[in-house]
Parts: C-alpha cells; sequence; structure tokens
C-alpha cells in the first residue's frame, strides 16, 4: 500500500513537472532578432569558470582540506555548477532562437544573397552547435540534481565526496570548450550586422 501510494506520488510530481515545463514552452516568445540578443543574455563570471572546473585544483584541495571542509566546499560547488549551467543553457538557448529566426527570414524570403557564405555557415554552426549543448547540458543537470540529493541525503557521510570538476565534460564532450565554439560562431555571425552587436554577444556570453 506504501510503495503503491510512494509510486503515484512520484508519478503526480513527474506530471506536475511536465506540464509546468510544457506551458513554460508554449508561452515563451521565441522569435529573436539581433538587436533583442544582448539584453536577454546573463554573464557568466570568469572566476567561477577558472576554479570551479580546475581538476587540479579541485585534486589539492581534496587532499589539503579537512574531509568535511571539502566536502562542504563540493556541496556549494554543486550549486554553482548548476547555476553556470542554467546560465549557459539559458544563452545558448537564446543564441539559438536567434540563428533558427535568420534561417527561417532567409528561407521563406530567399534572401541568401544578403548574406556572404561565410556568415551562413557560422549561422548554421551556432544552429547545429546549440541543440547539441542544449541536449548535454540537460544531462549535466541532472547528475548535478542527483548527487546533491544524495549529498543531501548523505548525513553521515558514507558516500564519497563527488567531484565537481568533472562536470566541465560529459563523455568525449568539452562542454566549456563547445560553448567558446557557439561563443565565437554567433559574434561571427553578428557581425552581418556590424562590430557592435559582435561585441556586445563577446562581452556578455
Amino acid at each position: 500500500m506504501n510503495a503503491t501510494v510512494l509510486w503515484l506520488t512520484a508519478l503526480g510530481v513527474i506530471l506536475m513537472c511536465g506540464m509546468f515545463w510544457l506551458l513554460n514552452e508554449l508561452t515563451k516568445f521565441k522569435q529573436r532578432t539581433i538587436s533583442e540578443v544582448p539584453d536577454f543574455l546573463r554573464s557568466l563570471g570568469g572566476r567561477v569558470t577558472a576554479e570551479l572546473f580546475n581538476l587540479g585544483m579541485e585534486q589539492e584541495q581534496r587532499q589539503q582540506r579537512a574531509p568535511r571542509n571539502f566536502r562542504r566546499d563540493q556541496r556549494i560547488g554543486l550549486d554553482l555548477a548548476r547555476e553556470y549551467y542554467l546560465r549557459q543553457y539559458h544563452n545558448v538557448r537564446i543564441q539559438r532562437q536567434w540563428t533558427t529566426t535568420e534561417s527561417n527570414f532567409i528561407r521563406r524570403f530567399n534572401t541568401q544573397d544578403e548574406y556572404t557564405e561565410a556568415a551562413l555557415e557560422k549561422m548554421e554552426q551556432v544552429r547545429r552547435q546549440s541543440r547539441k549543448f542544449c541536449q548535454l547540458a540537460v544531462l549535466v543537470l541532472a547528475k548535478i540534481w542527483i548527487l546533491s540529493l544524495l549529498m543531501s541525503l548523505d548525513k553521515f557521510c558514507l558516500l564519497p565526496t563527488p567531484g565537481v570538476a568533472a562536470l566541465s565534460k560529459i563523455g568525449p564532450v568539452d562542454m566549456l570548450r563547445l560553448y567558446r565554439e557557439i561563443k565565437a560562431a554567433a559574434a561571427e555571425f553578428a557581425k552581418t550586422y556590424g562590430d557592435e552587436q559582435s561585441q556586445a554577444i563577446l562581452s556578455r556570453m
């Protein structure tokens, strides 16, 4: 009986989350122009990247810090990693919305001649890589959620303290590098509308 109630509760939570996600997606306006893109971007902060995903620094702290203090540091690190990936996911999604709007406009009005071949290649690169990034980022965020949950439940510190630096990769894919490539390609494509738009993307992503 208790197991049935537990499963029904879990199913209800999943359905509610699914409905919330669906409604959230349906109410979003996804047609972006280049003039709107910079205002939607969220700054990441270079210090977080340099320290949080530094494997050598993490290994050194694991050896030097008291286990309980290091464990607390890693728990905070998981929250920072979640925030970092959520900002990246948001920024990449904005770039994908913009380049998809551009692509749809080009196909609808046959305006390919208004763009250089190199610009069109950068546009397609952003669309292709942003789709890949968003799919993988969801997996990383799910992993962060599971690790955070396990640490919260492990009151007696029976489980090993997880590493945070390794979250910069998923399988063979370096997520930090992939994000940088999307950022660079988006900035290159934005040069179609002037250097000011390109610099705005570089400074805010």
